[in-house]
């Protein structure tokens, strides 16, 4: 249980960085948790990913295409409250295929695959 909220936690903070990134644009230097897109993103991107973050730490194909595409679902479901609640749908949705975006959307899966396959292995095995 706690192993799944963990994931959820990282999909969410991600997917919403994504979004944040996506209202910044080329801004850089600027942070992405005080962006509005990140606080309106982060509770309809965790619950959705809920859903999904059990999928997460197979080695099998099925399981790792349902895992993928449950963090599409969930950016999908972020991108569309977020655009309601700010009606900026049409920009965030340019904005997601800025590279730093793009970059944090991958994260969402590519790190809770780790962390998931890291958390999966026996306690025996880990080491420091």
């Amino acid at each position: 249980m706690l192993d799944r909220l963990i994931r959820t936690a990282l999909i969410a903070a991600l997917i919403a960085a994504t979004l944040g990134r996506a209202e910044l644009g080329a801004d850089t230097q600027a942070s992405v948790v005080f962006t509005p897109a990140f606080g309106v993103a982060l509770l309809p991107a965790a619950l959705v990913a809920w859903f999904g973050s059990g999928r997460f730490g197979s080695s099998r194909p099925l399981d790792v295409m349902l895992a993928a595409l449950s963090v599409l679902a969930a950016a999908a479901v972020a991108l569309l409250v977020t655009g309601a609640v700010l009606g900026n749908r049409d920009f965030l949705l340019a904005g997601v295929t800025q590279p730093l975006a793009l970059g944090s959307l991958l994260a969402a899966f590519g790190l809770t695959q780790l962390l998931a396959w890291r958390q999966a292995r026996p306690r025996s095995s880990r080491r420091g």
